[in-house]
Parts: C-alpha cells; sequence; structure tokens
C-alpha cells in the first residue's frame, strides 16, 4: 500500500511539474508559429523552433525553481490555484461554530 501511495505521489507531482512547464513552453510555441507564418522559409522555421526550445528550456526552468522554492511543484501550483478572497468571503458567510 505504501508503494501505490509513494507511485500516486510521483504522478501527481510529475503533473504539476508539467503544468508550470507547460506555459512558458506554449507562449514560446505560439510566437514561434507566429515567426514561421510571417515567414515560411528555413530561417523562419529555424527561428520559430529556436523560440519553442527556448520556451521549453524557460519551463523546466521555471518548474526546477518553483520546485526548488516551494518544496515540491503540487506546493507551487496550490499556492498560485489559492484563492483566498474566495476562502475569506465564505468564512464570513458562515456563522461562528
Amino acid at each position: 500500500m505504501n508503494k501505490l501511495l509513494k507511485l500516486l505521489e510521483v504522478i501527481v507531482e510529475a503533473f504539476s511539474f508539467m503544468k508550470i512547464v507547460l506555459s512558458p513552453l506554449l507562449i514560446g510555441l505560439f510566437i514561434g508559429i507566429v515567426i514561421y507564418a510571417n515567414k515560411t522559409d528555413n530561417i523562419g522555421l529555424t527561428i520559430g523552433i529556436v523560440v519553442t526550445l527556448t520556451g521549453l528550456i524557460a519551463g523546466i526552468l521555471l518548474a526546477l525553481w518553483a520546485r526548488k522554492n516551494s518544496g515540491s511543484a503540487v506546493e507551487f501550483n496550490a499556492r498560485i490555484n489559492a484563492s483566498p478572497d474566495i476562502d475569506e468571503i465564505i468564512r464570513k458567510d458562515k456563522p461562528n461554530q
């Protein structure tokens, strides 16, 4: 059972890591496609690929930085996705228990 939980933890960490990597990668990919669409020769293709790879490298570095500073990619994503303003509204609506 312990091995199954460890496997689940690794899978969740990997998905969180990929979620962090995807943001800069998709931005680089979009910019690369725009560059290639405007310049459809080998130079445009090369620049587009370089920009996309730069986005991938930036995403990996961001994910490693986030994991190092937050302890894990899951904790980083939890902080990013947290909404303390909504939590505060929910606390105000609940009567004291």
